[in-house]
C-alpha cells in the first residue's frame, strides 16, 4: 500500500464569515443503512445555547481580551474544527456528496468526533446540570492535548468573527414605544456605550446579542478537501467503527432490523452515547467493530475512502448464515473504487483433493441445526440397536 505519511495535509481557520453551508441537522440525523435506507437518530443537541448575549461590561471585555476558552461557544467551535478541518473533512467533497451512504458516514463523524472531543476536555454540553454558556468548565490539559493532535497552537483564537463588531454583536437599547432598537453597523466602544451610563454624553446599551452567530460554528467547516490529515485517519477510523457497530450492534442486541423498529433505532443512540461517553480504547473499538460484523453475517465491500476502514455496503440485518464470504476486517487499499465493491471479500476455496471439492466451516448459525441433525442420527441409531436386542433376547 502507499506511503499514506506522505500525503498528510494541513487545514487553516475560516478566513471569511459569511459563509452559508447546507451540512443538514445533525443533532437529527439520517442515518442510511445502505444507498437508499435510512432512519432518524435524535440524538442530544449540543449546537444550542450558541448564541451569546452580553448583559455587561466585564462579560464584554472577557469576549474581547482573548479567545477565552470557557465561553462554550469557543469550544464547541474547537471541537467542530477539529472535526472537520482538523481531519480534512469538507463540507463539499464529503458532508454533500451524491452517495447517500458515504455523506452519512461523514455526517455522523462530525457529530460524534464534535460530542467525542468535547468529552474529552470535559466540557459540560447543553442540559447538564453544570453547564453555563459563559463560563463552562474545560480541562486545559487536555485542550492542549489535543492541540497537539490537530497540529494547532493552543493561542488560536476559535472565537466567531462574523457581524457587528467583528463576532461581538449588534448593540440593543431600549426607546419608548419602539421596544428593544438594534444599532446594526454601530462599532462598539466603551467610552461612548455603557451599560450603566454616568454621563449624558453616553449611549445606553440594554444589552449586546450575536445576531449573525445563528448556526456560527458552521463557518468552522472546511468547505473543499485536498486529503486528510494525520488525525483525520485516526479519527476517521474510530467514526467508521463506531458507525457500523452501533448500526449492527444496535440489531444484534434486539434481534430486529433497525429500520422497522424503534426500540432498535433507541439502542443505536444509547450505544453512540455509550461511545462517546466511555472513551473506548482503539483495541476495544476494533473488537466491537469486528463482533458487530461477525453476529450480523454483514459483509464488508464498502470502501469510504483510500486508507480507511471498509463498512458492509448494506448494513441491515440479515438473519440466517450467508455463504460466500468471510466477514474480515478491510482497510480500502488504492486498487479498490471508492463506494461499493461486489467481489471484495470473498471466501476462498480449500481443497483436500482438488480445486472441486470445498471444504466449508460451520458459521456460529449453522452449528445449532448440525448438532440437531447428529442428534435425530443418534437417536434413530439407538431404537434399531434397542430392537434388535430385543428380537435377540426373544429367542
Amino acid at each position: 500500500m502507499e506511503d499514506l505519511s506522505k500525503t498528510f495535509k494541513h487545514y487553516e481557520l475560516p478566513l471569511r464569515w459569511d459563509k452559508k453551508f447546507d451540512a443538514c441537522d445533525l443533532a437529527r440525523l439520517k442515518v442510511f443503512v445502505n444507498e437508499k435506507d435510512s432512519f432518524q437518530a435524535n440524538n442530544i443537541n449540543i449546537f444550542t445555547n450558541y448564541v451569546i448575549t452580553f448583559f455587561s461590561d466585564n462579560q464584554v471585555q472577557k469576549w474581547l481580551s482573548s479567545c477565552d476558552m470557557s465561553f462554550y461557544q469557543n469550544q464547541l467551535n474547537f471541537a467542530v474544527w477539529c472535526a472537520s478541518s482538523g481531519c480534512g473533512v469538507s463540507v463539499h467533497d464529503h458532508l454533500n456528496t451524491k452517495e447517500n451512504l458515504m455523506s452519512s458516514v461523514y455526517r455522523f463523524h462530525i457529530y460524534y468526533q464534535t460530542r467525542k472531543i468535547l468529552e474529552e476536555m470535559s466540557c459540560p454540553i447543553p442540559g447538564n446540570s453544570i453547564f453555563n454558556a459563559s463560563d463552562n468548565r474545560i480541562d486545559m490539559l487536555k485542550y492542549q492535548k489535543l492541540c497537539n493532535e490537530f497540529d494547532v497552537k493552543t493561542s488560536t483564537d476559535f472565537r466567531f468573527k462574523g457581524g457587528d463588531n467583528s463576532g461581538l454583536g449588534t448593540i440593543y437599547n431600549y426607546t419608548s414605544y419602539k421596544g428593544y432598537h438594534p444599532h446594526s453597523g454601530v462599532s462598539y466602544n466603551s467610552k461612548d456605550y455603557q451599560f450603566i451610563v454616568k454621563s449624558t454624553n453616553v449611549n445606553k446599551i440594554d444589552y449586546i446579542k450575536q445576531d449573525a452567530a445563528t448556526e456560527g460554528w458552521k463557518q468552522f467547516f472546511l468547505e473543499m478537501s485536498n486529503g486528510f490529515t494525520r488525525s483525520g485517519f485516526v479519527r476517521l477510523d474510530d467514526s467508521i467503527r463506531t458507525y457500523s457497530y452501533c448500526i449492527l450492534g444496535s440489531q444484534a442486541q434486539t434481534r430486529s432490523n433497525i429500520l422497522s423498529s424503534a426500540e432498535t433505532q433507541q439502542n443505536f443512540v444509547d450505544l453512540l452515547e455509550k461511545n462517546i461517553n466511555s472513551q473506548f480504547s482503539i483495541p476495544e473499538s476494533i473488537t466491537q467493530y469486528q463482533n458487530s460484523i461477525t453476529s450480523t453475517n454483514a459483509k464488508v465491500d464498502y470502501v469510504v475512502s483510500e486508507g480507511l476502514y471498509m463498512i458492509p455496503s448494506d448494513l441491515s440485518l440479515r438473519v440466517g448464515a450467508i455463504h460466500g464470504y468471510n466477514n474480515n476486517i478491510l482497510v480500502a487499499e488504492k486498487s479498490l473504487k471508492i463506494g461499493h465493491n461486489e467481489s471484495v471479500n470473498r471466501e476462498q476455496k480449500v481443497s483436500k483433493y482438488s480445486s472441486d471439492v470445498k471444504i466449508e466451516k460451520l458459521t456460529p448459525l449453522e452449528q445449532p441445526k448440525a448438532d440437531i441433525n447428529n442428534i435425530y442420527l443418534y437417536l434413530g441409531f439407538s431404537v434399531l440397536v434397542f430392537g434388535a436386542c430385543y428380537l435377540f433376547l426373544r429367542k
